[in-house]
């Protein structure tokens, strides 16, 4: 008798030890982790809701919202905002901490870090991604043609990356039929496809070709090995390691000063110094200037200490003064300067020609007021010129018979966002508006296309005997994914009910 309840009590603990390890998503493997096409995780998010037969918006707002820490993203996510915070996904931030920490808790991995930046946030400063998603149309063909499980890799989003190191085209940030820029989420998210249209974005057809270059290829190779061992390190570095590592470059090649490292950089002297103080943190732009020009990669630089540098200095050689220069030497300098057709400020000819501000000032006053006055009224002229070009461009872009948005123009004619609404506000306005009326008057003709559509297989899946459920109209569509949208799903119901069906 005790034999038996002692194994019931054992089966008993075994149910329980099950039940308690369960968790509430599947739990999915991520495609690539220590690879360099590591998946991204706002990819991974997708794919997800995909498996669970969800849109992106409900996994947000229902699964993932209530288990949330940030109460303004909890209260975004719960009303269906997801805009907002979507660029931050794959970064760095607390926002990317929230969402790793969240699904890797209800997928039960410890490995969703990997998916984003966060190991390397010691590294990077905020901003190192582009602001929407990016893709390359023949890699994601590839992987349909070849019935591979359809992902967007996290190298892909990063901001200096701009082409695909496979196919060598540029990586494309633009609905191939909306023309729209896609955010890295949204309540209708698809990998592989457009959120606002539908729309397949693998287009070889429409192919950008750009060989890499030397820079790229530079830039590659940086990236893939961060990315390749995001999740083979037992420590990351903090954000301390900038400093840390400026500071014994310095020692390295015995520079006491930070300006001569600047100078042997080829960098700002205040930047720099913020740098070795720890006070701020490097761009990805100024990173891989600093790790090409000393011959590692950002990765040697954290983990190989006594890789030797490549850095080649000729002895002394930045601890040459600049060349003293005499009285009547700033005076031709700056004669020749008033007279020249592209007047510069006194500051630069300062530095061009290797004397002092100051010194010119005290001693030439008036041909230095002369210079400053002429460079004033360059300036100026050259701003208003540029104001006019704008304009010009800006009403050329409302001729045009497809319109583009005002950041596909910004791009387009490179206009800041900022500078185009300063100059033109009214014009930028009437940009917008006339983008937005042709989107609206898109979607309408897709809606009713699809529409049809779903009219025709259901009528011919009634007429061959055949009940048109929605997994038999979901196998016919173009687009299996549509049948996630809810007035997908009422044009059926309502086709079905014009046929009689209950």
């Amino acid at each position: 008798m005790n034999l038996i309840l002692s194994s019931l009590t054992d089966e008993r603990g075994k149910v329980e030890n099950f039940l308690s390890t369960r968790t509430d998503l599947y739990n999915v493997d991520p495609i690539g982790i220590g690879t360099s096409y590591v998946e991204s995780l706002s990819s991974y998010i997708s794919r997800i809701a995909e498996i669970h037969n969800l849109a992106v918006s409900p996994l947000l707002s229902k699964v993932i919202a209530p288990m949330l820490n940030i109460n303004y993203l909890k209260e975004q996510l719960t009303q269906g905002i997801i805009k907002d915070t979507s660029h931050f996904i794959n970064e760095n931030s607390p926002v990317t901490i929230e969402y790793c920490n969240t699904l890797e808790i209800l997928t039960g991995r410890h490995d969703l870090r990997s998916l984003t930046m966060l190991n390397w946030q010691g590294v990077f400063s905020k901003k190192l991604f582009s602001r929407y998603r990016k893709w390359c149309p023949i890699c994601l063909n590839k992987m349909k043609s070849n019935s591979k499980i359809i992902y967007e890799p996290l190298i892909w989003y990063i901001s200096d990356i701009k082409k695909c190191e496979v196919h060598e085209v540029v990586l494309q940030d633009q609905c191939p039929n909306c023309n729209r820029n896609l955010p890295y989420l949204h309540k209708e998210l698809m990998v592989g496809y457009c959120q606002y249209c539908g729309s397949w974005l693998g287009d070889e057809l429409v192919i950008n070709k750009e060989t890499l270059t030397e820079k790229d290829i530079f830039i590659f190779q940086n990236y893939k090995e961060l990315l390749a061992n995001s999740s083979k390190q037992p420590i990351y570095p903090t954000r301390t390691f900038i400093s840390n590592f400026l500071n014994r470059l310095m020692k390295k090649l015995d520079i006491k000063s930070v300006a001569k490292l600047a100078n042997i950089l080829g960098l700002n002297s205040a930047t720099v110094n913020s740098w070795v103080k720890g006070r701020r943190h490097p761009s990805s732009e100024s990173l891989l200037k600093i790790a090409r020009k000393i011959g590692l990669t950002i990765y040697e630089m954290i983990y190989d200490n006594n890789k030797k540098l490549v850095l080649e200095i000729k002895k002394d050689s930045y601890l040459q003064q600049q060349k003293s220069i005499s009285i009547s030497e700033i005076e031709d300098s700056l004669k020749k300067e008033v007279n020249s057709k592209e007047p510069k400020s006194l500051n630069r000819i300062s530095k061009e020609y290797g004397f002092y501000e100051s010194t010119a000032k005290r001693n030439f006053p008036i041909l230095c007021e002369k210079v400053t006055k002429n460079f004033n009224s360059y300036k100026e002229q050259k701003v208003k010129k540029r104001r006019i070009e704008i304009e010009e461009k800006l009403i050329d872009c409302l001729s045009k018979e497809t319109p583009i948005s005002l950041n596909q123009f910004s791009k387009d004619n490179g206009i800041t966002l900022k500078t185009a609404k300063t100059v033109s506000p009214n014009l930028c306005k009437k940009v917008v508006k006339r983008y937005e009326e042709y989107i609206h008057e898109l979607k309408r003709k897709r809606v009713q296309i699809i529409k049809r559509e779903i009219i025709e297989i259901v009528n011919t899946l009634h007429q061959k005997g055949i009940y048109p459920s929605s997994n038999k109209v979901q196998e016919n569509l173009e687009n299996k994914h549509l049948f996630r949208k809810e007035w997908v799903k009422r044009a059926w119901k309502e086709t079905l009910e014009s046929l009689g069906y209950k």
